[in-house]
């Protein structure tokens, strides 16, 4: 029954955690942001530095760890997405980040990095960030969570976004690739 700002994903250093909580206890210091922040995921190497950030930050009551959901879990997933009021992707590369899409389809308004294939993924529908600067991100994250036209703006750009992503386009351009090589 809280609000929250959501973040998906393994607990890699290149996913870029450990920054996402500082940004965090920025929000909480500088704004008094009373959202929670919940992250799904687990594992990876950096998991012990993501605890002692949020030990050394005192976040320990505002961050809240699900572990990672499995295909079981998918009920709870969707409706984790469904309650965000944000969600955010601080990744500093992906081969492709599914998780800004799975927000986007939800109607979850997104923040993420401005490196790498994600604002190719994301297109015009998510507030971008250096993922390298917690300021920037914690930024970000307020004027999304406190500007409810742009929230508006970018679920609207969310659900067209994810468009280029069904099934039935990509087969689509697939087919078409295939007669143009042919």
């Amino acid at each position: 029954g809280e609000n929250y700002v959501l973040s998906v994903s393994a607990f890699y250093p290149h996913k870029n955690m450990h920054r996402l909580i500082q940004s965090y206890g920025i929000l909480k210091e500088k704004y008094g942001v009373k959202h929670k922040l919940v992250l799904i995921g687990t594992g990876g190497r950096s998991q012990q530095t993501i605890i002692g950030t949020i030990k050394d930050l005192s976040l320990e009551k505002d961050i809240v760890f699900t572990g990672w959901l499995s295909a079981d879990d998918r009920s709870n997933l969707y409706n984790l997405y469904r309650g965000a009021d944000v969600f955010v992707f601080p990744s500093l590369y992906e081969g492709f980040g599914l998780p800004p899409l799975e927000a986007m389809q939800f109607g979850v308004p997104v923040a993420a990095s401005n490196t790498s294939s994600i604002p190719e993924i994301c297109g015009n529908a998510a507030l971008y960030f250096n993922p390298k600067n917690p300021q920037d991100i914690a930024e970000k994250i307020q004027t999304l969570y406190t500007n409810p036209a742009l929230q508006n703006e970018l679920r609207e750009k969310g659900y067209k976004q994810i468009q280029s992503y069904a099934w039935s386009t990509m087969a689509a351009r697939s087919l078409q690739i295939y007669e143009n090589v042919i």
